[in-house]
Parts: C-alpha cells; sequence; structure tokens
C-alpha cells in the first residue's frame, strides 16, 4: 500500500457526524427545518481534515455537502442530483455552492439523467413489466417509497452518480482520497423489498412478486458494477471501503424500514487488508479513524471509534504504528442556506421514516 496516494471509497456513512439524532433534535428546536446540508455539521467531514493536512480528496453526492465547500480537491453536493428531493418535499435547486470548484457544476449537466430519461429498457430490466405498463408507470402520481413513481427518480439518481463519479476519477487520477454516495439501494429496498422473492411478506401478491420480485436483486447488482468500475479506475495500491449503516426490516404495516433493523455491512480489501480477516465489532464511528490511520494520518482522541488495525496484516501496524492527537480543531461550517417555506411536514415525515427522529 502507498502510504502516500492510498484511495479509499466509501458508500452510505454519515461522515463528519457525532450524534446525528441528538444533532436533528437541536434543529427541530427552530421554527423551520428543511434538508441536511453542510452548515448543520457539527464536526469536520474527512475532506475538511485532509485538506488542512495537504491531502486532495474527491467527493460525489455525500449527505450534508452542500453548500459545498472549499477544498483541495473536488466536492460534488448532493444537490446537485436532485429531482426527487424536489419532486417529494417542494424545493428548488440551488443555484449556488453546487460544486467546488463552481464552474465544475457546468461541466457535469451533460451527465445528469432526468427521471423522464430512464428508457424502457431499464424498466424492464428490473421488472417483469410489459410496455404498457411502463407507460403507466411513467405517468403515475409521485408517492412515498410506491414503485410505479420512485423507480425513474432512484435510476436517474444511481446513473447521474455513476457518470459523474466515472468521469471525475479518469479525469483527476492523483486525488488522495475519493468518497461516493450510491443512494439506490436504500430508496429501492424501502419501496420494493416486500416483493423480494427472498423474503416471506404475506402481504405481497404472487403476481406482484412476478413483476417486482427482481428489483432488489438488480439494485445489488448495479451497485457492484458501480464499484468495479472505481477499483478499476484506481491506483492499484488503493484500499477500498464499502459500507452501509443499516439493514432492512419488515416492520407492522408490511413495509421494510431501519427504525429497529440489523446492522449494515462492511467490506474491506486492497492494500494491507488481510484476505479472510475478520472485524472486532465493528462500528459506524470506526470508519472515519481507519481511514485517517490509512491515510498516515493520527487519530483523533476525541472522535468516538477506532482504527480496524485487526484486520491489517501485522507487518503493516508494526510498521505504522497507530499515532494519535487531541483534536482536529473546531469546525467553522459555512453560513446556512435561506430554508424553504414549503413541505416542513413531508420533511419530518421523511427524517421519521429514516428513523432520526419519533
Amino acid at each position: 500500500m502507498s502510504r502516500s496516494d492510498p484511495n479509499t471509497t466509501c458508500h452510505q456513512y454519515h461522515l463528519g457526524f457525532r450524534t446525528l439524532p441528538d444533532f436533528i433534535m437541536k434543529r427541530l428546536l427552530h421554527s423551520r427545518i428543511y434538508p441536511l446540508n453542510s452548515s448543520m455539521r457539527r464536526e469536520k467531514a474527512l475532506w475538511n481534515i485532509f485538506t488542512e493536512q495537504g491531502l486532495s480528496s474527491g467527493v460525489v453526492n455525500w449527505w450534508a455537502s452542500w453548500p459545498s465547500e472549499k477544498i483541495n480537491g473536488i466536492l460534488v453536493s448532493d444537490r446537485v442530483i436532485y429531482y426527487r428531493e424536489k419532486t417529494k418535499l417542494g424545493f428548488e435547486h440551488a443555484d449556488s455552492g453546487l460544486t467546488y470548484p463552481p464552474e465544475l457544476n457546468d461541466e457535469l449537466g451533460s451527465l445528469l439523467l432526468s427521471p423522464q430519461e430512464v428508457s424502457d429498457a431499464d424498466y424492464q430490466r428490473y421488472m417483469a413489466i410489459s410496455a404498457e405498463e411502463v407507460r403507466r408507470m411513467r405517468q403515475a402520481q409521485y408517492h412515498y417509497f410506491v414503485i410505479d413513481s420512485e423507480f425513474a427518480y432512484c435510476i436517474s439518481l444511481q446513473e447521474s452518480t455513476r457518470r459523474i463519479a466515472e468521469r471525475l476519477m479518469e479525469e483527476r487520477p492523483e486525488m488522495s482520497f475519493w468518497a461516493v454516495y450510491t443512494k439506490g439501494i436504500d430508496i429501492l429496498s424501502h419501496t420494493a423489498l416486500k416483493y423480494s422473492l427472498r423474503v416471506n411478506n404475506p402481504g405481497v401478491s404472487a403476481e406482484e412478486k412476478g413483476k417486482y420480485g427482481r428489483v432488489i436483486d438488480q439494485a445489488y447488482i448495479d451497485a457492484d458494477r458501480l464499484v468495479g468500475e472505481i477499483v478499476k479506475r484506481s491506483d492499484p495500491n488503493s484500499v477500498f471501503l464499502v459500507v452501509s449503516d443499516h439493514g432492512f426490516e419488515r416492520e407492522a404495516d408490511g413495509q421494510y424500514d431501519h427504525h429497529f433493523a440489523p446492522p449494515g455491512v462492511v467490506v474491506m480489501a486492497g492494500g494491507p487488508v488481510q484476505k479472510g480477516a475478520v472485524f472486532r465489532q465493528p462500528s459506524v464511528f470506526d470508519v472515519a479513524p481507519t481511514i485517517l490511520y490509512l491515510m498516515g494520518l493520527p487519530v483523533a482522541k476525541d472522535m468516538p471509534g477506532r482504527p480496524w488495525t485487526e484486520i491489517l496484516s501485522p507487518e503493516f501496524v508494526r510498521a505504522y504504528p497507530v499515532r494519535s492527537i487531541e483534536s482536529y480543531g473546531p469546525y467553522h461550517p459555512p453560513p446556512p442556506p435561506v430554508p424553504s417555506p414549503e413541505q416542513d411536514k413531508d420533511i419530518l415525515e421523511h427524517l421519521k421514516a429514516l428513523g432520526y427522529i419519533k
């Protein structure tokens, strides 16, 4: 592994947060609430730390990354691909702070796939439906976590993220660190896991299983392809980290959610990672310390996690012992954006669905 340039790819971990539910509750004390953004973060994200330490980052579609911050590298905020949120929550696309550097936004415009541009072939790759049923789904009014309307938004988000990540990784191979967040599996699990042939949901008909039973399998196949493309475009000495922060569980209403779901999964490979090694009670709080360690930086004592040294080769750990510092210092977030006056109730429902508030 190259200590000077190990790229690390992350999936579905809220880097930069300490205690998200408590943080959200504090925001609820204000008169309005609006989508998660970078001004709400209480701690530095990894890309902030790396910038201060002279390391470069490429960040694509990460939570709480808009308005984008000036970093050593490139940042494509989660507001660039915002079709679903605009429809669901009534928020307009942001007109500033979408990317860093700002001019990057114009370059990426041609890579975005709108929900209306999702092809019939994509519908039928995921579902056993006729051309007539595809047309019906295209005309469906939007409903939260309903397959008829969610599918096009989910695929447009996945495909836009893939195009942007692949383009930027090819153009900027010198980046020390990459973080790519893909949301497709999460949205489709909320929406279509109940139809999967891999689960027993008595509230779902045989006809529905026949139509939508392969949606989740195909979502994982597409996510795996994205990981494969990222690996292909990375330095051979890179370390790869794939993380999901939660699993799913069927609730009393027959829907699948993660209020009381089992933990997510973590997969790590490359560089000094030992094949077949077993994690020792891993936590999402360990992700940031592990990445800092692999990047050759000390771990802050005020971080609630630890590096996963147990899965690394003993020779590597002896050669590079874990170092620590008290803290990477306070975070000075950008000014908060002006909140939208619309759909506060829907946002609260969304946060409840995610399990962040009750």
